[in-house]
């Protein structure tokens, strides 16, 4: 059995030792070559993130003292970009992304192949109802602030004491005095996703 430290070669000779009728007989010397070996396989491990955000990609698997490249090719986001092992879009969606880790002294390179890197929708920042008042017999206008995107803002009724409490569009009206309970949601847009305010009394 031959073994060696490292690629290259070893000259190896054989020799028959003498019986009692033949005398000891050697080989010539001959050359016999460690080339280098194949690597493990190369997984890319970070593969999700969020919009607005960077992934630092990294991976598993390999062998040997290569060094670990990226190249990243167009997905659904928009503007995948890589800076080393950082991974930016700007917008949500995927990129499509290959690792590398090169040949040393007694390993070949070795790739990941194409790996899906996805881009989540962000959350929305707080969404919260501005307008809390109104009088009996008038439409009261609602309002909002916060939420993130471009998303629509609707309001539904949830409940409240006053009869028939009614939104249509941004306006509430209700059939008598009381309270009306509502609700504001920002729909998702491509970047964020969904949100709704918390629940507010008329």
């Amino acid at each position: 059995s031959l073994t060696a430290g490292s690629t290259g070669t070893c000259a190896v000779t054989a020799t028959k030792a003498n019986d009692g009728n033949y005398l000891a007989k050697s080989s010539a010397s001959t050359s016999v070559t460690f080339t280098v070996a194949g690597q493990a396989a190369l997984s890319i491990t970070s593969t999700t993130g969020t919009y607005g955000s960077t992934i630092t990609l990294a991976t598993s698997g390999g062998l040997g003292n290569g060094t670990v490249s990226y190249a990243v090719a167009s997905g659904t986001a928009s503007n995948c970009t890589l800076h080393g092992a950082a991974l930016t879009a700007t917008t949500a969606g995927n990129c499509l992304v290959n690792a590398t880790k090169a040949a040393d002294g007694n390993f070949a390179s070795v790739s990941s192949g194409q790996t899906v890197v996805t881009f989540n929708r962000a959350a929305q920042a707080k969404l919260t109802i501005t307008s809390l008042s109104g009088k009996y017999g008038k439409a009261s206008k609602l309002t909002d602030s916060g939420g993130s995107g471009k998303g629509k803002v609707s309001y539904s009724v949830v409940g409240g004491s006053a009869k028939k409490c009614h939104v249509k569009g941004s306006s509430l009206t209700s059939g008598s005095a009381g309270t009306c309970l509502v609700k504001a949601t920002k729909a998702a847009d491509r970047n964020h996703a969904a949100t709704s305010s918390s629940l507010v009394k008329f």
